[in-house]
């Protein structure tokens, strides 16, 4: 008798032989460690199926039932050309701004941030990015990518502003920020970067909402464990840039590492800043058996399910899935 695991991982073979299928499937290029960066994209804003659900089996799911398909394409941000190669050291003769505050957005690529360190100095991108990656702790294999935490940097003065420093601090200050508390929670160093990637699709996923963050991480590490595919679709969002142009049904059809829905395990970099939040449930996610996760497109709610059924359950509660369509319960 076949379990709700088997029925999903039959519903997933399904949905990548559709992904092979596609024509763009075939027109898509390798993906290497040096792919340009991009903003992840806040789970129910864009979504595989376009409908706002995200969870483990969802384009499966939704390809089989031949559901609407029409997406919804997320605000776009500027795109920066600022290269991530690290180049010869320059020295460090910069001279202070009168302000020192730099804040770094929750999900927000390093390109976008190295060029705001940059534009604060009135250094150039190559310069304040060797700095960075300089700082970097050995693990992020000299990509700052996932290693930058969302915050305000910068020194407090006595006046409560904040004191400029100089490039170098600024850019130590940024690349280590990940380390500190990995070094805090005593991580080991050898998990240090699955878990900073684990903490940028939680970011991805849950957006701001901290409560839900513990529960999408126990998620993600439970699909690990059992060797299931993750099938999120955030790493894909990021990796086609999805926050900056629309992407057409076809078009989410690509053969990528990042394509979690063909590839299992982890994408193979973390794919945005992630909040202390985000870092922290994916070193402590919630002690659940959940497998599933399903965001209301109108509130924004993460809802979790340890079974399939209860996770098709769950779409129906939430209009996204007709009760016709409901496999029985094993």
């Amino acid at each position: 008798m076949s379990t709700a695991r088997d029925q999903l991982s039959a519903i997933a073979r399904d949905g990548a032989a559709r992904f092979a299928a596609t024509d763009l499937a075939h027109g898509h290029g390798a993906v290497t460690r040096r792919v340009r960066r991009d903003r992840s994209v806040r789970a129910g804003v864009t979504t595989l199926a376009g409908v706002g659900v995200v969870g483990a089996g969802t384009f499966g799911i939704f390809q089989l039932r031949a559901a609407d398909a029409t997406l919804t394409p997320a605000s776009p941000s500027p795109s920066v050309s600022g290269s991530a190669e690290p180049t010869p050291a320059p020295s460090a003769s910069t001279s202070p701004l009168p302000t020192g505050k730099l804040t770094v957005q929750s999900g927000e690529r390093a390109e976008n941030t190295i060029e705001r360190l940059a534009d604060m100095y009135d250094a150039d991108v190559e310069e304040a990015t060797t700095f960075v990656v300089q700082g970097l702790p050995d693990e992020a294999e000299g990509e700052p990518e996932g290693w930058i935490l969302s915050g305000v940097y910068g020194d407090f003065t006595e006046e409560g502003g904040f004191a400029a420093g100089t490039l170098t601090q600024q850019a130590s200050s940024l690349a280590r920020s990940v380390e500190r508390i990995m070094i805090f929670t005593d991580v080991p160093r050898d998990e240090w970067y699955d878990t900073v990637t684990i903490a940028s699709i939680v970011q991805a996923e849950a957006g701001d909402d901290a409560s839900a963050m513990s529960g999408v991480a126990a998620v993600i590490r439970n699909r690990l464990d059992a060797g299931m595919m993750l099938q999120i679709e955030s790493p894909l969002a990021y990796d086609l840039r999805a926050d900056e142009r629309t992407i057409s049904d076809d078009g989410w059809a690509v053969d990528t590492p990042y394509n979690t829905f063909m590839y299992e395990g982890l994408p193979p970099t973390p794919i945005g800043s992630p909040s202390p939040e985000a870092l922290e449930a994916a070193i402590t996610p919630a002690d659940e058996d959940w497998l599933f996760f399903e965001t209301d497109p109108t509130t924004g709610a993460v809802t979790f399910a340890s079974t399939f059924h209860e996770h098709e359950l769950n779409l129906v509660e939430l209009g996204l899935l007709d009760e016709r369509d409901v496999l029985p319960e094993e």
